[in-house]
């Protein structure tokens, strides 16, 4: 069996959209827990999965009703077990489209809902508004999916990214720039930022830099900078100039400002399976480095948010770490804003205040609210990611390093819709 993604989309339509939240269900197959770095003991690190973990709820004494890809989708989508649902099994089995599913009870309470990627149930889905669904058990590479209208489309590309391309489009970034540039600019917030999710940006160029939030977007990072730039914002750019992508690393490129090429300067541990860590202590890494740093000011970009620095330093050590913060320091200049995500922070910051503009001093905002404000882990330190587990802390505990012509506190994204109070809004956007 292979391992493939199903992809459940529940969007609240529009009267009810303030009340209702987004709804993105994510499944995978055919891999045991060990494969997810979230539950210990893992021959690989998933960091973005274990992101969704730590925010969220990790069930540890879960049990699937029915371990077979088809017959478990059934079981989910109906409630039932597979003798009652009626698909027992991948070889023989049709799944009932005209039983209630959740998909069809969650439009009934003023859901869209859309299907991507892996199906597996043999008949048509039934209760989507949409859906693009994988032939069969679908393809690793070029897969086929199949329409709403039985028409078949084949996409070029690694299926696991087609998908999550198709789920998540250009059109989304768009218009959170120009909301953005309607509703928050005229109040001083006047910049926007990609963030997050980039393994999808597989698409380089000669030197080896990628060109494009992800592969599937139609335009590149300088086409977005300039659209940003003529609404009047600031353009942000959320990357790791430490970073390789596998792409880069595989086609071997030449690393400008060296006789070296990509494959010369990868590390031993890497991020993950798309992107690579570039080791600081290899000839040839400053040119990397300091290079990417070049790029993005090139392009325009005002803000580079440099995120999972704790892994670098944990894996490469200290003085690795403090070289490549000096390196984009210098390559940085006063012509883009650096800010240092998920740092380490060690001896108060001893590094990150040399070399950054601006820094994390507490924790993920994960679920938000008075906890992430003042009450998780209230008053504990310690010397190493995350310092401190609330903003509160975070904010006071780093208040020396603070101030004008000094770093800029960080205290990760405010949710203000997880507060209980406007007192507790207020206290929040004040800190």
């Amino acid at each position: 069996m292979k391992k493939q993604v199903f992809l459940l989309m529940l969007l609240p339509v529009a009267a009810s959209a303030q009340q209702r939240p987004n709804i993105v269900y994510i499944m995978t197959d055919d891999h045991t827990a060990q494969m997810l770095s979230a539950y210990g003991n893992s021959p690989i690190q998933t960091p973005n999965l274990d992101r969704l973990a730590s925010e969220g709820v990790l069930f540890r004494h879960s049990y699937v009703a029915n371990s077979l890809s088809g017959p478990s989708r059934a079981c989910m989508l109906t409630g039932k077990h597979s003798h009652k649902n009626g698909f027992t099994n991948n070889e023989h089995g049709i799944f009932d489209g005209s039983q209630q599913t959740m998909p069809k009870l969650m439009r009934q309470a003023g859901y869209q809902t859309a299907l991507i990627g892996k199906w597996h149930l043999v008949s048509q889905p039934t209760g989507f508004d949409y859906y693009e669904i994988l032939h069969g058990q679908g393809e690793y590479y070029n897969p086929t999916f199949i329409q709403m209208d039985g028409s078949r489309k084949v996409a070029k590309g690694y299926c696991t990214d087609i998908v999550t391309d198709k789920a998540i489009d250009e059109g989304r970034w768009k218009e959170n720039i120009d909301w953005t540039a309607l509703n928050l600019a005229p109040y001083g917030f006047d910049m926007v930022s990609s963030d997050g999710w980039v393994e999808g940006c597989q698409t380089v160029n000669a030197n080896g830099y990628i060109t494009k939030y992800n592969d599937a977007y139609a335009h590149d990072w300088k086409y977005w900078v300039d659209y940003i730039h003529a609404k009047g914002l600031k353009a942000g750019i959320y990357y790791n100039p430490m970073w390789m992508t596998r792409t880069a690393w595989a086609k071997n490129l030449p690393v400008v400002g060296s006789a070296l090429h990509t494959k010369d300067l990868k590390g031993d541990t890497n991020f993950n399976n798309e992107l690579y860590w570039v080791d600081s202590r290899k000839n040839g890494a400053d040119a990397w480095i300091k290079g990417y740093v070049r790029y993005f000011v090139d392009l325009g970009f005002d803000f580079l948010r440099v995120d999972f620095l704790n892994n670098y330093e944990d894996n490469y050590g200290t003085e690795a770490y403090a070289q490549a913060l000096k390196w984009i320091s210098e390559a940085a200049g006063d012509d883009i804003l650096v800010s240092l995500v998920m740092p380490n922070a060690k001896n108060w910051a001893e590094n990150e205040r040399l070399y950054g503009d601006m820094f994390r001093i507490s924790n993920d905002v994960f679920r938000g609210g008075w906890d992430f404000i003042s009450n998780r882990r209230r008053g504990q330190y310690q010397d190493g990611w995350a310092n401190w587990g609330n903003a509160f802390d975070g904010f006071i505990g780093f208040a020396e390093h603070s101030g004008r012509g000094r770093l800029i506190m960080d205290g990760d994204f405010i949710r203000l819709n997880t507060c209980d109070t406007d007192d507790e809004r207020q206290t929040w956007v004040s800190l």
